[in-house]
């Protein structure tokens, strides 16, 4: 074991933590039978954050023994106190949410359960179906766009046989190393085909929007796959868990043993072929599959603290700077610290990304302190971002509001592994908004022009 019998205790200590957060989020959720944002950021923080802290700290892997891991085991330890320390701070502030706003789990999701979805008349106009479609369309057109401006999509390349560093090269141009505004285009081609989606899914029950709920399923599955990247295609899987669960208001156990295994197979041979691990073992694949899961994100972790020790706290610098008033250029955080750890791939023109756990960044901005206080202050935004839409859903399901919740549960556990330093700028929170926002705003007038209508007549 890597700290002796120093970890025999984190496991058991880890243990007991585990079980003790588990009944803190059974009295912050209300339930467990019920996906919300609370529940699902805490279960992607045990996965992809805390188990790995624990597994950094008992046994030794591979992959970072060769990048020299376990020659600092302070730096490993200390993955495992913050990975212990985010256990507890984000329930805490999930827990001062429920108090500020004086919110009744348990009540309010029970209500929420009870409630089927709601579509009005005016939901199924022609004139929203139009603006769906039209919404759509234009993110074709943002798409057609982006590819003239790449040199060809990854996924085109992996059919064509490429080798995997040219593949790794196709994938840096068409993201990292992209020529241009990537966020925009990602903005209308990947996020807003997303809210799409799930409006349509809601709405299939006539051949109208059935059509086009397989149209923009077929292009947001192209539009997650075509960059070889592994965990938009799983975020795509949880989001229609997630609306057919608010549909049905219950899933059988068998189903959901049903989709996790679909779920395994595509993730298996994501890895066989965007990977370029066809003809490995199959235990080779499952155990770069569980690492990548259970170890990858928090790993890097270890190279943000090696960072702030060697180059200095960066101060802000890798905030967002809107229209640059404050007088700096922003550093890509996880660009920096790939090339920071990986310096050989870097000079060979191929721009990584480097994500860890979302405390990451504070900590190389300013410090352990304000890694800690990150940690209080995400589970306080998560949970009042939830108390507001369970206590709107529970007393009545609107189509709209659902899938704008869904759509958050899935943002918000994307944060896990992220970062929410820019949470208050980010395109990816406030367009959905702006969306359903304006969905609404026609919904009104239409529901208008018919009152006036029926009056005049």
């Amino acid at each position: 074991m890597v700290h002796g019998f120093t970890s025999v205790l984190i496991c058991g200590f880890s243990f007991c933590a585990l079980i003790a957060v588990v009944i803190l989020m059974r009295r912050i959720s209300g339930t467990f039978r019920v996906f919300l944002i609370s529940n699902f950021f805490m279960l992607t923080y045990i996965v992809l954050v805390f188990v790995g802290a624990v597994g950094l700290n008992m046994f030794y892997f591979k992959p970072e023994l060769v990048r020299g891991f376990y020659e600092r085991p302070d730096l490993l330890l200390n993955i495992w106190y913050y990975a212990v320390a985010g256990l507890f701070l984000v329930p805490i502030g999930m827990f001062f949410a429920n108090l500020a706003f004086g919110y009744h789990a348990e009540k309010e999701t029970g209500a929420l359960l009870a409630q089927d979805v709601y579509i009005g008349g005016s939901d199924r106009s022609i004139i929203i179906y139009a603006v769906v479609a039209a919404l759509f369309l234009f993110s074709l057109g943002v798409f057609g766009l982006y590819l003239a401006k790449v040199p060809r999509l990854p996924i085109i390349g992996m059919i064509r046989g490429m080798e995997t560093e040219e593949l790794a090269r196709l994938r840096s141009a068409s993201g990292n190393a992209f020529q241009g505004k990537y966020w925009v285009y990602s903005l209308f081609m990947k996020e807003l085909p997303q809210l799409l989606l799930l409006i349509t899914f809601f709405m299939r029950k006539s051949f109208k929007w059935k059509a086009l709920f397989l149209l923009l399923l077929g292009y947001t599955a192209l539009t997650a796959v075509a960059g070889l990247h592994k965990a938009p295609i799983v975020y795509l899987f949880l989001l229609l868990l997630f609306a057919y669960f608010y549909e049905k208001k219950r899933i059988r156990k068998s189903q959901v043993l049903l989709i996790m295994a679909f779920g395994f197979l595509i993730v298996v041979l994501m890895y066989l072929y965007f990977m370029g691990m066809k003809g490995r073992s199959f235990s080779r694949v499952i155990s770069a599959i569980s690492h990548r899961v259970f170890i990858g994100q928090v790993s890097d972790f270890f190279w943000y603290q090696l960072y702030a020790e060697n180059e200095g706290l960066l101060l802000g610098r890798s905030f967002p700077n809107p229209m640059g008033l404050f007088g700096y250029k922003p550093i890509s955080i996880t660009v920096e610290i790939s090339r920071f750890s990986l310096p050989l791939i870097a000079q060979s023109g191929i721009v990584g990304s480097a994500p860890t756990a979302f405390f990451g960044e504070w900590y190389v901005n300013f410090g352990g302190g304000a890694a800690l206080a990150s940690m209080f202050f995400i589970g306080f935004i998560v949970q009042s971002i939830e108390v507001f839409f369970v206590s709107t859903l529970a007393r009545r399901k609107f189509v709209l509001f659902s899938a704008l919740f869904i759509y958050f549960i899935v943002y918000f556990c994307r944060l896990v592994g992220s970062s929410f330093v820019g949470i208050w700028l980010d395109e990816k929170l406030f367009l959905p908004v702006i969306v359903i926002c304006a969905v609404i705003v026609i919904k009104g007038i239409l529901r208008k022009i018919s009152e006036n209508t029926s009056y005049a007549v």
